[in-house]
C-alpha cells in the first residue's frame, strides 16, 4: 500500500499539468476571437418607444452574419412618418428608396 501512494500524487501532477495546458490553450483561443470580435464595429443594443400606450421593445445591431443591422428608429409628427436610419460609410447617392402606401424598402452598399 505504501509504494501505490506515490503513483497516485505522480497521477494527479500529471494530470494538474494536463488541465493547466489545456487552459492556456483555451484562453489563447479566446484572446484571438476576442481581437477579431473588436476589429470590427459592434453596436448592439435595443429602442424604447410607446404603441397605443403600450410600452415595445426593440433590439438592433447583429454581427453573426459578419455585417450588422443598421439603427432604424420611427417617429410620427404632425401625421407625417420621419424615418432616421444609420448607414455609416455610405454615399448618399448609392441609397435607393422604394415605397407604396404600406412600406419603405431602402437598398444602399457601400464601398467597405
Amino acid at each position: 500500500m505504501g509504494e501505490d501512494f506515490p503513483d497516485f500524487f505522480d497521477d494527479i501532477d500529471d494530470l494538474l499539468e494536463e488541465m493547466e495546458k489545456e487552459i492556456e490553450e483555451m484562453m489563447k483561443d479566446f484572446r484571438r476571437e476576442r481581437r477579431e470580435m473588436f476589429r470590427k464595429p459592434f453596436v448592439k443594443g435595443f429602442s424604447f418607444e410607446l404603441e397605443d400606450g403600450r410600452p415595445v421593445f426593440k433590439t438592433f445591431g447583429d454581427v453573426s452574419a459578419g455585417a450588422r443591422e443598421p439603427l432604424i428608429e420611427q417617429v410620427i409628427r404632425n401625421g407625417m412618418l420621419n424615418l432616421i436610419a444609420e448607414m455609416p460609410g455610405v454615399e448618399k447617392d448609392s441609397i435607393k428608396l422604394e415605397a407604396d402606401e404600406n412600406s419603405l424598402s431602402i437598398d444602399a452598399k457601400s464601398e467597405d
